[in-house]
């Protein structure tokens, strides 16, 4: 039962880094990538996998092409607000 306790405190944990960095974006093609490194796509597909797992709604932003800026998130988009409703630089 303790390993149980502990794989799901590690998932919580990896989800709640991923939400702390934005979420993904889902591409339109059915990848998922990490807000946080847009080239990392297996560890977005295991972020939404896991928020499954747990119950909880994956944090998803829309995109269009993978460098694409996504509307409040990237250094192109300084001021914008951001999905958490801080502006970018803000801390």
């Amino acid at each position: 039962m303790a390993s149980a306790i502990k794989l799901e405190a590690a998932v919580k944990e990896f989800v709640q880094t991923i939400d702390a960095t934005g979420g993904v974006v889902e591409d339109g093609k059915g990848n998922y990538e990490p807000v946080a490194d847009r080239e990392w796509i297996d560890l977005g597909h295991a972020y939404v996998r896991a928020c499954d797992a747990l119950g909880r709604e994956p944090i998803i932003v829309k995109g269009e092409e993978p460098y694409d800026d996504v509307e409040g998130i990237g250094e192109a988009s300084a001021g914008a607000s951001g999905p958490t409703g801080h502006t970018a630089g803000e801390a």
